[in-house]
Parts: structure tokens; sequence; C-alpha cells
């Protein structure tokens, strides 16, 4: 994958950075552009733009396979004369990335014959000209030397307004994905508004295969309260000259609650990233939005081809960006409902998805602090993996959750994985987490979740009875044996709290502290789960 910023090919690790990623700490502060990946570029009034490719193989070795010719590129600036600002890229079908790198206004660069996707990025010399051009050619089809003229002046800007007064743009997009038998690449250039974007198609006008292209952006108020996450697609050419007022019907209104809990100090950091039903997940731009906790924020989606949308939740300080991170599965809202949503909701506990087989490893992929909804999330300081088979141990990890353990004939005999992890300050809540599956033969976890419902803070009333669902999926249909155990004193003494119809019924003490919950599961196809939690959740004083 390449990325752009000021008309330079930088590598992801050396990127300057504004502000972290995700991680404004004032409301209006200027936000950092993110890519989807998590990894961060600078932020401020003259946004970076970027491309991404997926490459399947380096170009070296097509190069050295056969004979290859020359595509000559020449770039326009918006001013008529040769672009001294430029990047250009030839994408085979086979996803490998040809580059033209000199920077004189033409180009070259040698390529095997084939078909290729070209896109150019030009770019004004002068920095507080904030305008960006990509032109791409989407069916090069190159047989012989070719000279490709990409001229800026024939990109057009793209407009979206959305119905609210007081939010402006913080991110804006446009972009394609190229998808072949290979795999998905996604070309685009991000930057704080769609008024600096210019884009245009180049060479072929009529609908070609595998391409999706998309104008998206984020707006939002001035306390990033309310904002509007908008993606609206075309099959087949890159959108350019784009136009759309938006319309309150064709948006989901997702008044959306992030509850607190912890340290003070902690706040929270938000984006949501899109793609179509169908689509691989790709590295597309997104913006991180703050967020107080506890508060209630309002966002507004589209639905625009069934667009899918996923939010990742971030905790953090200033000394800690990412202490935990919460994803959120891919969503399509339905047009003029209200969806309310809650995040950071206590209780966070490991999750039984993301242990495989593959040939004789068995990998361990364990989300730690996923919430009661379902949704996934890590954090921790420390902790441990273990594997076994028939009561050996077969290797370990020190970290929760995580490994990929060699068992020879690993379809066969019965296993135990345990995991555990550990946080301290800035982390009042699931301070110590663990879990223990058994099963026989391949994979097959149980997921226990709990999911009391609790205030903004993450507590309930002390002297007080408490129903709390605990959600049960087991991976063998029928009857299963569910105990729930409860610990006012941090796990040192339990009690078994009555259970049934996928509730179990507790009675706080009369005094503020903590609620340590611990579930044991054991299904008809002889799979087991053991589940703890350390201080899950807080007991609030009458």
């Amino acid at each position: 994958m390449r990325r752009i910023l000021a008309g330079l090919a930088v590598a992801a690790a050396t990127v300057a950075v504004a502000v972290p990623a995700h991680a404004e700490q004032q409301p209006v502060a200027p936000r950092a552009t993110m890519l989807a990946d998590g990894a961060p570029v600078a932020g401020g009034a003259h946004r970076p733009f970027e491309t991404h490719h997926v490459s399947r193989r380096p170009a070296a070795a097509r190069l050295a396979a056969g004979e290859t010719h020359t595509v000559t590129v020449v770039h326009v600036g918006f001013d008529g004369q040769p672009a001294p600002v430029h990047s250009t890229s030839l994408l085979g079908a086979d996803l490998t990335e040809y580059d033209a790198l000199e920077r004189t206004g033409t180009a070259t660069v040698a390529v095997p014959a084939g078909r290729y996707v070209l896109s150019s990025v030009i770019m004004p010399a002068d920095p507080a000209d904030a305008r960006a051009a990509l032109l791409v050619d989407p069916v090069l089809d190159v047989a012989g030397d070719v000279t490709v003229v990409v001229d800026a002046r024939a990109a057009r800007t793209s407009s979206i307004s959305v119905p609210a007064a007081g939010v402006v743009p913080v991110l804006a997009s446009v972009g394609l994905t190229y998808s072949t038998a290979a795999g998905t690449a996604e070309i685009g250039i991000s930057g704080d508004s769609l008024e600096r974007i210019y884009t245009a198609q180049i060479g072929a006008d009529t609908g070609v295969d595998g391409i999706v292209s998309s104008v998206s952006g984020v707006w939002s108020s001035a306390d990033a309260t309310t904002t509007f996450n908008l993606r609206y697609n075309r099959i087949g050419s890159l959108m350019s000259g784009y136009r759309h007022d938006v319309r309150r019907g064709e948006l989901t209104a997702v008044p959306t609650s992030f509850a607190a809990g912890n340290a003070p100090e902690l706040t929270g950091n938000w984006y949501a990233v899109s793609r179509l039903p169908g689509q691989d997940e790709v590295h597309g731009a997104a913006v991180g939005l703050p967020v107080r906790l506890p508060s209630t924020v309002m966002r507004y989606f589209n639905n625009d081809g069934g667009v899918q949308w996923r939010t990742r939740m971030y905790e953090l300080t200033p000394e800690c960006f990412g202490c935990s991170v919460t994803t959120g599965a891919w969503t399509s809202y339905r047009p003029g409902a209200t969806v309310a949503e809650g995040w950071n909701r206590a209780v966070f506990s490991p999750s039984g998805g993301g242990v495989t087989r593959d040939g004789d490893t068995i990998n361990v992929d364990l989300p730690m602090y996923s919430d009661g909804a379902g949704r996934t999330g890590n954090s921790g300081d420390a902790g441990t993996t273990v594997l076994q088979r028939d009561g050996v141990e077969v290797g370990r990890e020190e970290w929760g959750g995580a490994g990929a353990f060699t068992v020879p004939d690993a379809r066969r005999g019965r296993y135990r994985l345990a995991v555990e992890s550990r946080r301290g300050a800035p982390y009042a809540l699931s301070t110590s987490v663990a879990a223990a599956w058994e099963w026989t033969g391949d994979p097959a976890l149980i997921d226990v979740r709990f999911a009391p419902r609790l205030g903004a803070d993450n507590s309930a009333p002390a002297g007080r009875d408490l129903a709390v669902p605990v959600t049960v999926l087991t991976p063998s249909p029928g009857p299963r044996a569910v105990t729930v155990d409860v610990s006012y004193d941090d796990g040192a003494t339990w009690t078994r709290a009555p259970y049934a119809g996928g509730l179990a019924q507790l009675h706080h003490p009369a005094a503020a502290g903590f609620v340590s919950l611990r579930a044991n599961v054991r299904d008809v196809g002889g799979n087991t789960a053991a589940v703890t939690v350390i201080r899950a959740y807080r007991i609030s004083a009458a």
C-alpha cells in the first residue's frame, strides 16, 4: 500500500502526525485524517491526500519475467503547465503495482503487456493552494510503448450538502475500488472538503467491470455532538462532478450514548468506515471524532446502494492512545428510521470467537474485552494464553487471547484453552478477565456475554435487585447447563445466583463497591466455557 502526502510517496511509519490518530482532546481542535487500518496521517487546515493499492507481488518479479513496454505519462497542472507535483501508478489485473517515479512533469514506467488501471494525483507546487486532482484511466491497454496525458484541468469537484445548520465538513473522500480474481485494491483521495478534491475519468467512458466508485464525507458540529456520515456510490466508473442535496428522509438517525465508569481522565474517540455489500474490507479514509464520557451524540448515516457502516470506538488519555478499542459489526441502516446505540457499556469480557485451525496449527486471536452487545474489544496490560491437548500443555504466550500453536494431527484430541488478561489504572472496570474453553476436535467455543442495564457511569444502585441478562451462544444446538456466580469482594468469595430464562438475579449490598461475575456453561456436544470478570460493573451509593 502506498500513501501520498503533499505529492511525495511516504512509508506509513514515517508519516508526520499533527495530532494522535483519533485522539483530539479538544472538540474544536483540527481533526486527524485516519486510515481504516489505524495508520494516521497529518491533520490540520491543509489536508493530506492518499492513494492505497493492494499489491499481490512486487513489480520487480513481473519485470524480470519477460518483455516490457514503456508507458510515458505527461502530467499537466491546473495552470496548463507541466505539473511539478504528481504521482502515477499502474495497477495490473493481478494487483501488481508499477510506479512512475520521476517528478519532472513527464514520467515513464516499464510494464509487461496487459490491461491496467492508471491513476494519477496532481497537486500545485504552492502549499497554500490546497487542491488535488485524481485522474483515473480504468482501461489502459498496453501492447507497445504508449503515451498518456493526464490533465488536472479536466477534473471537476463534487458536492454534498447536509440538512443541518452549524455543521462543517471534517473529511471528504473520492475514490474507487478495483476488484479482480486476485482481490481488491482501493484508489482514493481525501481532504477536509470536497471543494478541493478534483476527479476525472480519462480514456474509457463506459462502465468497467470490477470498478465501484464513491463520494463520501463526514460533517460535524464544532463540539462533535452532531455528525453526518455519508457515502454515495457508482458502479463501473469514477465519480466526477457529483452533486447531491441530502434530505432527512434518506438518513438514519442514530442517537449514540457513550458510557463512562473508569478514571475521569479517560476520553473517547470514534470513527466509522463504509463498504458496499459483498466488498472486501479495504483501507478507506476515516476521521476520529472526540466524545466526552459519558455523553450522547447524534449520528446520521445514509444507505445509498445498501452501504454498510462499521464504527470503532477508543478510550484514551494523553499518555495512552487506544488504551481500549471496541469494534462494531458492519451495519446497513434503514432510511428514515431512528436507531439508538449504546457504546462503552459493561460488561467487558472475553469473546468466544477467533480460534481456528489451519492444518496442524491452532490460531488464537480472541477479543478479550468485548461488550455485552457482542462488539469485539481489546485492552489489557498483561496476560497469558495456554493451550492444552489431552491434559498436556501444547504451548503458551505471555499475552491474553493471542497465539499460534502447532499441534501434530490437530483434528484429534480434547482441547482446553485458558486465557486471562489484567489491566490497571486508568481502568476501574474489568480489571481482571479470564476464560477457559474445552472442546474435542476442531475449535468449537461457547460465547458468554453479560449485559446488565446500567447507568451512564456503568453503575447500578446499592441495596437493589438487578436482573442481569446472560447471552450464551453454543456451537451445538440444544439444551445447555448454565450457572452464574456473583462476588462483591473482587472474587474472594462467590455466591450462586438464581438463573432462569437467560437472567441472573442479583441483590446488591447496601454499600458502594463492585460486582464480579462468573459463568459456567456446558452444551450437549460436550463443549464447555468458564468466564470470570472481576469488577464487571460498579455499585453506586444509594
